[in-house]
């Protein structure tokens, strides 16, 4: 009797076991569905808000009287991110005078949260054009990676800039530098307008257009050894959507941590701290080390940097200074700026530095 119950109940409950496993089944086909067709939809918007934001911006600027022309744009990166590709890219503003023009820019940003993106520069040229001079920059493997505080004023939080071979040349050609690698980092420090800036740079070096300026023999080294810095930023406003479109922002001080090159038999290496003064020049110090500064001179003199007729005091107050260190070819020197001029001890060199922004 008992065998037989067992035998007629088991048929039912097997029964009702498929049955709440298909039910199971059918409601996670069912979440499935729907959390894949809100992904999709979430991403549409994401590129739809992407896509308008860009094009709207370059509306905004021909409102204000730029050359703004964008030829298309395409979105791609279903389902991790959003990427969006602007071709036949012309910017011109009339304030500045700053034009660039780019056959193409990748912009990406991840699907969830767009305001960590990467901008890739294309492989063909982009060309630049300022008051004073043309020129056109070749880079390979040049991305940006940016992050930005929520918002709409897209305050940058932190921006890393890493390119492989880079070269800037004028328009009719003539190089001005190259590098083969080159790793730029500006860091928000956590206080608004304030930032870290660094960057190290593989082989950098000088083109025709430099070494022309600075009269360099020809067997002079093409390659800079060593390039990098260490430096502290404090801008009058934190860098967002506004320094492209109105104004720029203005360095208020500039801490040296350590600038550092080798170039050749010359050594330098930089620190100090120095700050804005109303009119725009710096004021402070910085501590300067070089090695083989004759020759630094030389090259300061033939870019223009040091009248012809100041050189003799110049060299002799330095030959004296360098004499403390025990080794005349190197220098350990301070460089005060005030009151709008260069100075080491008495001996003005020439104005101060400009720490302004066009």
């Amino acid at each position: 009797m008992r065998a037989s119950l067992v035998l007629c109940v088991a048929p039912i409950y097997r029964v009702r076991v498929r049955n709440d496993k298909g039910q199971a089944m059918r409601r996670l086909v069912t979440i499935g569905v729907g959390a894949a067709l809100l992904f999709c939809l979430w991403w549409a918007g994401a590129a739809w808000w992407f896509n308008t934001g860009l094009t709207g911006w370059f509306d905004a600027r021909r409102a204000e009287g730029w050359q703004a022309e964008l030829e298309a744009t395409t979105s791609a990166g279903f389902p991790a991110r959003v990427d969006t590709v602007l071709e036949g890219i012309a910017l011109a503003d009339p304030g500045t005078g700053l034009a660039i023009e780019a056959e193409k820019l990748v912009i990406s940003a991840r699907t969830i949260w767009p305001g960590d993106l990467s901008v890739a520069l294309p492989e063909t040229p982009i060309h630049i054009a300022t008051p004073w001079d043309r020129w056109t920059i070749t880079a390979a493997n040049a991305r940006a990676d940016l992050n930005l505080h929520p918002g709409t004023a897209l305050q940058l939080e932190a921006m890393q800039k890493r390119s492989g071979p880079f070269t800037l040349a004028r328009v009719d050609g003539t190089s001005v530098l190259g590098v083969a690698a080159l790793d730029l980092a500006l860091i928000e420090t956590g206080d608004a307008a304030q930032y870290d800036l660094r960057f190290d740079v593989t082989d950098f070096t000088p083109g025709d257009a430099i070494r022309d300026i600075a009269l360099l023999p020809p067997d002079w080294p093409l390659v800079f050894d060593v390039l990098t810095a260490d430096i502290g930023l404090a801008l009058d406003h934190p860098i967002d959507r506004t320094a492209l479109e109105t104004r720029r922002p203005q360095p208020q001080a500039v801490t040296l941590r350590r600038v550092e090159a080798h170039w050749g038999d010359m050594r330098f290496l930089a620190t100090g701290d120095v700050i804005r003064d109303p009119q725009g020049r710096a004021e402070g110090h910085l501590v300067v080390k070089a090695e083989n500064w004759q020759q630094m001179l030389d090259l300061a003199q033939a870019a223009g940097m040091i009248p012809p007729d100041l050189r003799p005091q110049i060299e002799g107050m330095l030959r004296g200074l360098a004499s403390g260190t025990g080794r005349t070819e190197d220098l350990d020197v301070t460089l005060r700026f005030e009151n709008g001029l260069t100075r080491i001890g008495f001996l003005p060199l020439g104005p101060a530095p400009s720490l302004v922004i066009r």
